[in-house]
């Protein structure tokens, strides 16, 4: 069943000075940038690390059965 979810997003929501610039596009951003990142969504996980909680819910979300699938 086709279906379509038109969103307004904006670019690098979250970051400190580059939120919905064009400086966000395609270009690293930088330490000072990174951390306020992490600071605004105030995330103390390691780089590259998903939290168990966060990843169990992922997970839980994405293993619909075969049937579900279908009758969708």
């Amino acid at each position: 069943m086709p279906s379509m979810i038109a969103c307004k997003t904006t670019i690098g929501f979250g970051a400190p000075t580059k939120a919905g610039t064009n400086g966000i596009h395609g270009a690293a951003l930088g330490g000072p940038e990174i951390e306020g990142t992490r600071n605004n969504f105030k995330w103390d996980a390691a780089p590259f690390d998903v939290p168990k909680e966060i990843d169990a819910k992922w997970k839980a979300t994405s293993q619909k059965s075969m049937g579900e699938y279908k009758a969708w």
